[in-house]
């Protein structure tokens, strides 16, 4: 759940880049298992609280 909004860049082992735009408030989720590396794409500060359902 983003607490401020931002911007984030996820990648992938094999290079794909996906860009996401986040809304302080608004859930957001991603596909379970998938091996990937977040990125802030903004200059701001981004702040947001993750759960991972194991």
């Amino acid at each position: 759940m983003p607490v401020t909004d931002g911007h984030t860049d996820v990648i992938t082992p094999d290079g794909t880049v996906t860009s996401s735009q986040l809304r302080a408030g608004e859930s957001y989720a991603r596909p379970a298992g998938g091996e990937h590396e977040v990125v802030n794409a903004a200059t701001a500060p981004l702040v947001f609280v993750e759960i991972e359902l194991k």
